[in-house]
């Protein structure tokens, strides 16, 4: 086990263990904190385009102004409203997609 000095920490010791497992736990991690960035991301994007829709596209596609409204303003980590949860899974799905091509 490496042990690195971290001044920003006040000097406190932070162990690291070069372990293959905590390799793939780190990994892992890694590549849980990107899915969740990415999907913040486009939460947000998705939200901004639905706000710039037209009042006839909304009552085309059947989700109300104030629902998008109410959207716009949330924050990225903050779920879709129920009624507009399909937009998640639709994203999820891409960032699933997109891993698997690589």
């Amino acid at each position: 086990m490496t042990v690195i000095r971290e001044p920003s920490l006040g000097g406190y010791a932070l162990p690291v263990s070069e372990s293959p497992q905590s390799s793939r736990e780190r990994r892992s991690a890694l590549l849980r904190i990107s899915r969740t960035l990415r999907l913040w991301r486009e939460r947000h994007r998705q939200r901004q385009e639905l706000a710039l829709l037209t009042d006839r596209e909304l009552l085309d596609a059947g989700v109300p102004r104030d629902l998008v409204r109410h959207e716009a303003r949330k924050w990225p980590w903050q779920r879709w409203h129920p009624r507009l949860q399909s937009f998640d899974d639709a994203i999820w799905g891409r960032i699933v997609d997109s891993e698997k091509s690589r």
